[in-house]
């Protein structure tokens, strides 16, 4: 009874041991044709070291480790066998002297299968620190038969591995196995943390962290933006700093798209060249590089894309409170928009008018009221005291076309100047344009003489009258017929068309189109905007219906015979137009056939284009009423372009 009880509590070995044990010994039986094996007695990775042998039996200074895994059948039907391994061990094979090879060992027929697994471990590296296993894939091509000479491919991988330990390829992934953990990360979570105030923001993801102050018009384009990658702080490693610029010219234009090339002209500006070989990617910050791995890139782009979006928002914010009409900033600054520009003797008479109507004289009935300041427009709000300020206009000298003296007329932002007090109602950019051209330049006598010759010609003119073509109350049409005008008649509309005061605006603006010129100028823009980005990302709904309208539209011409003078003309327009007509339906049909971004693009390209041709030649004869109702369906595509046009400016 005694006996039975101690044979009970003997050590046993268990099937995988034994499992293990006979497939340790199958693979030593079969490496022995070509190399000296010495089992590893205690297996921490491997279970043999190898010295190959020549053909005569000598010993080479080729060597490997072996790792054997048997199972007692392994399923052929299958290309691979996915063996997983401790990662413990993986970080260990890589940073060996020579390579580790793994095998595994189908115990029932005796066959063994290799596989290097070094590429393998190399791409995985951030797994490897944050994973207690990783499978890995051993195609059941690589055969290890019984009495064949030794694989070629075993000879290739030490010749490969021994070539990247020597030119210090694994020094890189040795230092991110060394010195970086999971326990480094600035984050553990599965999305970016966000920490917000009103003037700051910092995101951690990972091993990335992004912190910096917002865009504010008093930032004036200066800002400290700092990125920290965990791994190279450990490294000491300086971290990367950038500025306002910086942050609109790497992050904004190829936000949101992968770390591939595939979007050639709208890709991330700060990838530069992808290094396949060393499995890392070439990250250029303005004067600073660095090289991260895939799943470093990954993390970085995420931060990035959320921040730029939180960034640009507070840019588009000012812009739409101050400069909706779109008027261009002056030396990248939103703070500081061109209102126009002028003749120098006309500015220099708008400060005249000015010191007549300052704040000890102004007179609100009227509308006047300025500060003091030399050489700038400032119009003072009705408070008696303190008195603040509504808009800040100053005047830029420099030479015209004609190298005459011209004055670029600048709007300021309140926070630009900081020894203003300025009212709360500061006067964007359209109300301080539209208070200068009506309260101030038409009312001025000897604006009308300066450009009597350039608006009115030469004409003999008494001061209360003005010659120009025949007007309308809206727009200005140039015909034969010419009638006369008083000053006062002349409205702020047809001053402006007839002296090109305003400065031009970078924006589209569906609300402000009229005429079948502008109709065709803005699909030729968004043609323009499309061929230069590659990829829209939109969809853009109704445009089928909006195609077929057009040209229903445009079809009702040619039954006016009218329109055209002859015969013939017609029949060439109506060629024309049908041409147009054949070219969007073949179009209009690729639609339902395409999936991806680049394909709908494409179509898109083209249909801007064909509209825009098509508009240019008929769109004078057609009624644009219907056609207006189908604009809105455009503004997603529009409100990108006038977003991406703004940001060009600021960079």
């Amino acid at each position: 009874m005694e006996n039975l009880i101690l044979s009970e509590k003997s050590p046993k070995r268990s099937k995988p041991q034994k499992t293990g044990a006979i497939g340790e010994s199958l693979l030593q039986a079969r490496l022995e044709e070509y190399a000296i094996v010495n089992r590893v007695q205690s297996d921490f990775g491997d279970d043999c070291i190898c010295s190959l042998t020549d053909s005569t039996g000598k010993i080479t200074e080729k060597m490997f480790f072996g790792q054997a895994k048997a199972h007692k059948k392994i399923d052929k039907t299958k290309e691979e066998y996915i063996q997983t391994m401790e990662t413990s061990n993986l970080s260990f094979w890589l940073k060996r002297k020579y390579i580790t090879f793994l095998f595994i060992i189908d115990k029932t027929t005796e066959e063994i299968y290799y596989i290097d697994p070094t590429e393998q471990i190399r791409n995985n590296l951030s797994k490897i620190q944050t994973k207690q296993t990783l499978g890995i894939r051993v195609p059941l091509k690589n055969s290890f038969k019984k009495g064949e000479a030794l694989p070629p491919d075993i000879l290739k991988s030490m010749s490969s591995f021994d070539e990247q330990l020597f030119n210090g390829e694994f020094v890189k992934a040795l230092e991110y196995l060394n010195t970086f953990s999971e326990k480094d990360w600035f984050s553990n979570s599965k999305k970016p943390e966000i920490l917000e105030t009103a003037e700051s923001i910092t995101i951690s993801y990972r091993n990335v962290r992004l912190s910096g102050f917002f865009w504010t018009p008093k930032s004036n384009g200066f800002g400290a933006y700092q990125i920290i990658f965990a791994r190279f702080q450990k490294l000491s490693k300086s971290s990367i700093q950038l500025n306002h610029k910086d942050i609109l010219r790497l992050f904004y234009f190829g936000r949101k798209t992968s770390i591939s090339f595939e979007h050639e002209k709208n890709h991330r500006q700060y990838i530069r060249i992808p290094l396949p070989d060393y499995h890392e990617f070439h990250i250029e910050f303005g004067n600073t590089t660095v090289y991260l791995y895939e799943n470093e890139l990954e993390e970085l782009n995420k931060v990035i894309d959320v921040f730029i979006e939180k960034y640009v928002e507070r840019i588009m914010k000012f812009s739409q409170r101050y400069n909706s009409i779109g008027l261009k900033p002056i030396g990248h600054n939103p703070t500081q928009i061109k209102l126009m520009t002028i003749e120098k003797e006309l500015w220099e008479e708008m400060l005249e008018f000015k010191e007549e109507h300052l704040i000890e004289n102004g007179d609100y009935d009227k509308g006047y009221k300025f500060e003091k300041f030399n050489n700038i427009l400032a119009l003072a709000s009705q408070n008696n005291f303190p008195h603040q300020t509504l808009f800040y206009v100053e005047g830029n000298y420099k030479l015209g076309y004609n190298n005459e003296s011209v004055v670029e007329v600048i709007w300021n932002a309140p926070e630009f100047t900081e020894y203003l007090k300025y009212d709360e109602f500061w006067y964007s950019v359209s109300e301080t344009y539209n208070f200068i051209i009506e309260e101030i330049i038409m009312k001025i006598q000897g604006a009308y003489r300066i450009y009597r010759k350039n608006i009115f010609g030469d004409d003999s003119l008494t001061n209360d009258r003005f010659y120009i073509s025949s007007c309308n109350k809206d727009k200005i049409n140039i015909e034969n017929t010419k009638s006369y005008f008083k000053k006062e008649d002349i409205s702020k509309e047809m001053f402006e068309k007839l002296t090109h005061y305003r400065a031009s605006s970078y924006k589209l603006d569906i609300n402000n189109i009229y005429t079948g010129h502008e109709f065709s100028n803005l699909f030729y823009e968004l043609f323009e905007f499309l061929k230069a980005r590659g990829v829209l990302g939109v969809d853009i709904p109704n445009i089928e219906l909006f195609i077929r309208t057009l040209i229903k539209k445009i079809n009702i011409i040619f039954l006016d015979d009218k329109i055209y003078a002859i015969y013939s003309e017609k029949e060439y327009y109506q060629e024309r137009f049908e041409d147009y007509k054949n070219t969007l339906e073949k179009l209009l049909e690729r639609f339902p056939l395409q999936v991806s971004d680049e394909e709908k693009s494409s179509t898109y390209l083209e249909l801007f284009k064909e509209v825009s041709d098509m508009l240019g030649d008929f769109g004078n004869y057609i009624d644009f009423v219907e056609l207006k109702s189908y604009l809105p369906n455009f503004s997603e595509i529009i409100s990108i372009y006038n977003e991406e046009k703004l940001i060009s400016l600021l960079i």
